[in-house]
């Protein structure tokens, strides 16, 4: 058990934190240079800081002595800080201030909700510290409140060149999301572009046991659930298993465990993401026509059984039963669903065997997925009355640099005792590939077709978490019993299986083409919500009023839009014209 919270804990942290900067040799010089701004400031800084260097890296500055600013963190609810530990002294904070010289002083912390309304707050009393991590809606507040400091010139003059190349690798979308009228405001961070994105997990000993073939298409799950369904594939003589276990989840930017966003975003919609199709058209992807399509399909196959008749209140809690239990032979779950429901299925019964598939609509095209929001994890910001805002360009280049470097593996096993939240910035992008080409590598290594130096070569973000993902993956490939370390198997069928499925379908991936909040989404954003959630269900279990489908979809889009939907369709139209 410890080996496997070690094993999540730094997948977790790398993956959130791992830059794509050249790994050099560490090379601390002994003299120490200066720094000068013009800018106002809230902290008590000198105009001068003195600081270090690494050798060949003009972009990495230490700053010693250690300067101090202010931060806010958001903190984890109902976890508790080891003894001797607090939000401002502990191994994160430490570990941050030792790479880069900067000492954070938390003025407030606060968990879930809370965190958000006092942050409102003090966006409009204007009191926001030097230095903190927000998410978009509150990044657009402080942009319209001129509170934020505009780094656009230090984007460009001084951020490592390998950080740019991260949100290079999404075509600019991130940074475009948080440029305003030209001008950038703050460095998003970044995640793989696949890691919300449902991948359907089958059973592979079921499949095996009836002699199916592998899945081609969307149309392949529903002759496979009925043949799970019928044909008892866990051989215990009785009609007590299921064919495909859902939750009402269908937000494509989202996804998550549950989740049936992948069916209609392989149909042409995006339900919770905005399209621009051209420059005098904006839609609401949960409106548009291809959805109704998905629908059909969908309520075809609960009508057949395939869809069990009580999904519409199922929760994570009931999906993770029926699928743990053994009960259920097919779900959809992101690639990391490995080291949670499909390890347990595995501790329940030594027979279970999973694979994943990303289908597409047909079997001559690729899948399509959705992706999170464009900068729609955390933010990092800089108030407007910091004297030196390029401290805090540097101290994420000097991030970016020390997470290349071999000693980080241990440094951050050592930190992960604490929770990840009080990492004082975790703004540090990786690129949209990097876990695709993670997989690809690990799985040439573990056959033999590449060496550990081919792997150490192969990347620019991390190259140690990347072999140390390889050999995991190796031992398991080559072992005669694969499940002989249930730890390494589950970050083997992650990576060889969950990532795997998007390589072998050539995926492709859409994300919004807006992400803020409008006035009339404030007010109103609730009550379409639930109207939407509500529609789809139905829809999906024929509760429809007696009009087909495509007549009640065309009804429930009608009913949107005159419940405040155009307003916010012209809101959005408006805001993404007016930023570029």
């Amino acid at each position: 058990m410890k080996r496997i919270i070690v094993i999540l804990l730094s997948v977790s942290m790398v993956l959130s934190m791992v830059a794509c900067v050249k790994t050099v040799t560490p090379q601390i010089t002994t003299s120490t240079q200066s720094t000068q701004s013009t800018q106002s400031s809230t902290s008590k800084e000198v105009d001068k800081a003195s600081y270090k260097t690494i050798e060949g890296n003009p972009y990495v500055r230490i700053f010693d002595p250690p300067l101090t600013y202010t931060t806010i963190l958001k903190t984890p609810v109902g976890y508790t800080l080891p003894e001797g530990q607090t939000e401002e002294d502990n191994l994160r904070s430490r570990l941050f201030t030792r790479y880069t010289g900067l000492v954070p002083k938390v003025l407030w912390t606060a968990a879930g909700e809370a965190f958000v309304q006092k942050l409102n707050m003090a966006i409009a009393s204007g009191d926001i510290p030097d230095y903190f991590e927000a998410q978009y809606v509150q990044y657009d507040a402080l942009v319209k409140a001129g509170l934020l400091a505009d780094i656009t010139d230090l984007y460009n003059n001084i951020l490592d060149p390998g950080i740019k190349d991260c949100f290079e690798s999404a075509d600019n979308v991130d940074i475009k999301a948080v440029t305003k009228k030209g001008k950038i405001y703050g460095i998003p961070k970044t995640a793989a572009i696949e890691d919300s994105t449902p991948v359907l997990w089958v059973r592979k000993d079921w499949m095996e046991k009836l002699k199916m073939p592998e899945p081609k298409c969307i149309s392949d799950i529903e002759t496979m659930a009925q043949a799970f369904i019928n044909n008892d594939p866990d051989g215990n003589g009785k009609n007590d298993t299921l064919g495909l276990v859902i939750c009402p989840r269908y937000d494509s930017k989202g996804g998550g465990t549950g989740s049936i966003s992948a069916i209609f975003t392989n149909y042409g919609a995006t339900p919770g993401q905005w399209r621009v199709k051209d420059e005098n058209n904006v839609i609401y992807g949960s409106l548009m026509p291809e959805a109704a399509n998905a629908l059909e399909l969908l309520n075809k196959w609960y009508k057949n059984g395939i869809i069990p008749k009580d999904f519409g209140t199922w929760d994570e809690a009931t999906l993770k039963q029926k699928v743990t239990s053994g009960e259920a032979g097919m779900f959809f779950a992101p690639w990391w669903i490995g080291w949670s429901y499909l390890k347990d299925t595995v501790v329940n019964n030594s027979k279970s065997r999973w694979v994943g598939y990303a289908l597409p609509k047909e079997s001559d095209q690729s899948f399509i997925g959705g992706a999170p929001n464009p900068a729609g994890y955390q933010i990092g910001v800089i108030s407007k009355k910091v004297k030196n805002p390029e401290y805090f360009i540097y101290a994420l280049n000097t991030l970016a640099y020390h997470m290349g470097q071999p000693y980080y593996r241990d440094d951050i096993k050592e930190a992960s005792v604490v929770n990840n939240a009080y990492t004082p910035m975790t703004i540090v992008p990786v690129r949209a590939d990097a876990g695709l080409e993670t997989a690809k590598v690990a799985l040439q290594y573990a056959t033999g077709k590449i060496t550990s130096d081919d792997v150490l070569r192969s990347t620019r973000w991390d190259p140690y978490y990347r072999l140390f993902v390889c050999d995991i993956v190796k031992k398991v490939v080559n072992r005669d019993n694969p499940y002989e370390n249930l730890d390494d198997w589950a970050t083997a069928v992650c990576y060889i299986e969950g990532k795997m499925a998007f390589v072998k379908s050539n995926a492709k991936f859409i994300r919004s083409d807006f992400c803020s909040i409008t006035k009339t989404m404030e007010k109103k954003g609730t009550f379409l919500e639930k109207l939407e959630h509500e529609a789809y269900t139905k829809m999906i279990m024929g509760d429809t009023e007696g009009k087909t489908i495509k007549e009640y979809f065309d009804s429930f889009v009608k009913q949107y839009l005159s419940q405040g939907g155009q307003e916010i369709t012209d809101e959005v139209k408006a805001e993404i014209q007016a930023n570029k």
